[in-house]
């Protein structure tokens, strides 16, 4: 019997500890006719969330400003970071870039597209 009371006890204590935080989403992805974006974010080093974006040119033209921006937020919706790309890119080119946030990927609760503009 106080065997079951210390599994139960322990169960109950590890049930109410755990966070009810919702888990954060790994990735990001965003398209439209002419450009497709995956964002994949990272495992968090300190303060450092990497994410890697993968952008591809759909159309048979070359742009050669790019410029994408994506702010993270946390549970609360608040802003706590963005990052940002300015790249050229050729005709059905798919590009791979990577930068971070400077918070821990625990943290970023949300990515957004803020900002993509294109000539």
């Amino acid at each position: 019997m106080k065997k079951i009371t210390t599994y139960l006890l322990l169960f109950f204590i590890f049930s109410c500890v755990s966070s009810d935080r919702p888990r954060s989403p790994s990735s990001f992805s965003w398209g439209d006719k002419d450009f497709s974006i995956d964002v994949e974010k990272g495992y968090s080093t300190l303060d450092m969330c990497p994410l890697k974006l993968t952008l591809k040119n759909k159309n048979p033209k070359s742009y050669s400003s790019v410029y994408i921006e994506f702010t993270a937020y946390d549970g609360s919706k608040v802003n706590i970071g963005f990052t940002n790309f300015l790249v050229s890119i050729g005709a059905n080119e798919t590009l791979k870039r990577e930068s971070y946030i400077t918070k821990s990927c625990y943290y970023v609760y949300d990515i957004k597209l803020t900002k993509f503009t294109f000539r």
